[in-house]
């Protein structure tokens, strides 16, 4: 593909929308050269809105992305999550570990831009059992949240998560102990 050399306005031209009658929307032009010219300003509309949220609101425009990411299978969503992560710590916000008696389902911003690591970002905790504990919470003990979570919905991998995550050291027992009871 080659470089542009230079740009030089022209005026304004009548201009047309390509509408090709193929399955996908594409048309390849003489030169070799593949179009999409119909969605080309649909796509610049979005970046201008993607650029002024992000220059506007930094903090709520990271967090989308942070939850977008956390919920994304893509192959390289762990390192989009890790650079999101540096850009709010580089903007002066501290990302707190996951708490059982804290965390809400997703990521969320509290006062004095702490950002609190939502239970979802945990794997191996589905949101069947993130919603029994909300609902039940707070917890005292870990012995008061092993019995009044529904044991059918935080199974014994959820829990281990937990404890791994660091979610439950607030009860002041070991994560290894945690992790085999």
């Amino acid at each position: 593909m080659g470089n542009i050399k230079s740009i030089k306005y022209i005026g304004e031209e009548q201009t047309y929308d390509l509408e090709v009658d193929h399955s996908d929307h594409q048309f390849y032009l003489s030169n070799g050269i593949l179009t999409s010219n119909s969605h080309s300003v649909l796509y610049s509309m979005i970046s201008y809105q993607t650029a002024y949220l992000k220059a506007h609101n930094p903090i709520e425009f990271l967090l989308a992305n942070l939850m977008f990411e956390v919920n994304s299978n893509a192959q390289d969503s762990k390192s989009n999550i890790e650079k999101i992560k540096k850009e709010l710590r580089d903007r002066k916000v501290k990302i707190i570990a996951p708490s059982i008696n804290e965390s809400q389902l997703s990521y969320t911003i509290t006062e004095g831009n702490k950002l609190i690591t939502g239970l979802d970002a945990l794997k191996f905790v589905g949101e069947e059992a993130i919603k029994d504990i909300i609902e039940k919470r707070p917890f005292k003990s870990f012995y008061d949240f092993m019995s009044r979570v529904d044991s059918k919905k935080v199974r014994a991998n959820n829990i281990q998560a937990l404890a791994a995550s660091g979610s439950l050291d607030i009860f002041g027992i070991s994560r290894k102990l945690m992790f085999l009871n």
